[in-house]
């Protein structure tokens, strides 16, 4: 079940703000065995309002929709609050 685990501040390259929501692909009961071989949970990077973003590389990401970059800036409130 992907559960948010992390949220954290982003700058696009034109100056807008946003935040990003880490998602855990958090295994319940048999389905453990999702795990990589290296223990790692699947994760996946929205922005709050469910858009998609692409895979995380040195706190970069892209926004897909529009191809815009973000640029991870600062922890934001705890997942879940």
């Amino acid at each position: 079940m992907w559960t948010a685990t992390d949220k954290f501040n982003a700058v696009a390259t034109g100056g807008k703000e946003y935040v990003i929501v880490e998602m855990t692909d958090v295994p319940e009961g048999a389905s453990a065995d999702r795990l990589d071989p290296d223990g790692v949970l699947p994760r996946k990077h929205t922005l709050e309002d469910g858009r998609e973003l692409s895979t995380e590389k040195d706190g970069t990401f892209i926004l897909l929709e529009t191809d815009e970059v973000l640029k991870a800036v600062s922890p934001s409130a705890p997942a879940g609050s």
